[in-house]
């Protein structure tokens, strides 16, 4: 989801949900303020941000990156996935050296 806040019961309980029901699951959060949500928590702040903290204190794999989407974005290595032909040459290719 990109542009949420956790401040629509609607979406973030079954989001809250989804992450303790699916332990595959992976979570990332990117907002220029998670730090402060987590640890200097406002009164306008959602509760919901120290459900996730809590939730990935406890080992579930949500993570947090303090900064705007777009930055997160631009970190993010481009992934395609290998053709069955890639895959062969890749083999091919390890098995050679």
């Amino acid at each position: 989801m990109a542009g949420f806040g956790f401040n629509d019961d609607h979406l973030s309980e079954p989001v809250i949900s989804a992450i303790k029901s699916n332990p595959s699951l992976k979570l990332i959060v990117a907002d220029y303020r998670a730090h402060s949500h987590i640890n200097d928590p406002s009164k306008d702040t959602s509760p919901y941000w120290a459900t996730l903290s809590k939730l990935a204190d406890q080992g579930y794999d949500i993570h947090f990156i303090n900064g705007s989407f777009s930055e997160f974005v631009s970190i993010i290595p481009h992934l395609r996935a290998l053709t069955p032909a890639d895959q062969l040459a890749k083999a091919v290719k390890l098995a050679g050296n």
